[in-house]
């Protein structure tokens, strides 16, 4: 049995699979190909896939609400990050970290694909997962137990953070690491995540992430990466100080340095005076 048992613990939802309506381009354009697990913890027999947005599954009706219209070509009112963020009831007037740690302006970023939905299937169910281990009501929690892969998961004792897996993106071709991120909104809490990548390619669009759920996901697109994505200001106040105390450093063992060198001139200088004199 492969890894993976514990992922189902923290909160999953078991559904039979359907195909929703997508706006263009289609999942076999988008991503070519199913995502490749690179770590975390999945019962044998289940893989993880990337489905058209199926809002219908989703246990939050605003992300219900959110993934519809903006999935839907001919409703122009969600067009942008920054109004999907708004509907969600995201302040952002705020500071708003990834799931790094860094500081992001959302506002700078715009959608380079339409949502879909990244799940986890044994071909005939998929599985949404919020990162809240207690968003799943009884219900759902039964429902997901009926499956025998399932079940042998609620023995596990561990709970992982999220998976992190690599997947082909065709318009994220020829760009670069930091113009992206990915915008990943939980569809039990409405919990909106920004997940910076962990490697790219820009010859095949692969990007690599860590993901804290499952559910509904979107690549953005900063053409500003310097003032999209920066340090928080303790981090950044801390490498100033680390800096300005490595140039500090510096120009006192340069000044050690100096000071021994005239030391041994002088002492050189004393010993041939005194040499000269006899």
């Amino acid at each position: 049995m492969k890894k993976f048992t514990a992922f189902f613990c923290a909160a999953t939802m078991a559904l039979g699979m359907s195909a929703s309506a997508l706006a263009a381009p289609s999942i076999g354009e988008l991503i070519p190909e199913a995502p490749t697990v690179l770590s975390g913890d999945i019962a044998e027999g289940w893989w993880l896939t990337v489905t058209n947005a199926d809002p219908d599954k989703y246990e939050n009706e605003t992300v219900k609400d959110i993934v519809s219209r903006y999935n839907d070509d001919e409703d122009p009112t969600v067009k942008a990050v920054e109004d999907i963020l708004d509907d969600l009831d995201v302040d952002l007037t705020q500071e708003i970290r990834t799931t790094k740690d860094n500081v992001i302006d959302p506002t700078l970023y715009k959608a380079l694909t339409p949502f879909v939905d990244l799940v986890l299937t044994d071909g005939v169910e998929i599985v949404y997962k919020s990162a809240d281990a207690e968003a799943e009501t009884e219900t759902e929690t039964e429902a997901v137990l009926e499956t025998e892969a399932q079940t042998e998961s609620a023995d596990a004792e561990e709970e992982v953070e999220g998976i992190k897996a690599s997947m082909k993106v065709e318009v994220a071709k020829d760009l670069k690491k930091e113009n992206l991120a990915i915008m990943q909104i939980d569809p039990y809490t409405a919990e909106v995540y920004f997940i910076e990548l962990d490697d790219y390619d820009p010859e095949n669009g692969e990007i690599t992430a860590t993901f804290p759920c499952l559910g509904p996901v979107m690549i953005i697109y900063t053409e500003n990466p310097e003032e999209a994505l920066t340090a928080p200001a303790a981090a950044q106040a801390e490498t100033e100080a680390a800096t300005e105390a490595a140039a500090q450093a510096v120009v006192t063992e340069a000044a050690t340095e100096a000071a021994t060198e005239a030391a041994v001139t002088e002492a050189a200088t004393e010993a041939a005076t005194e040499a000269a004199a006899q």
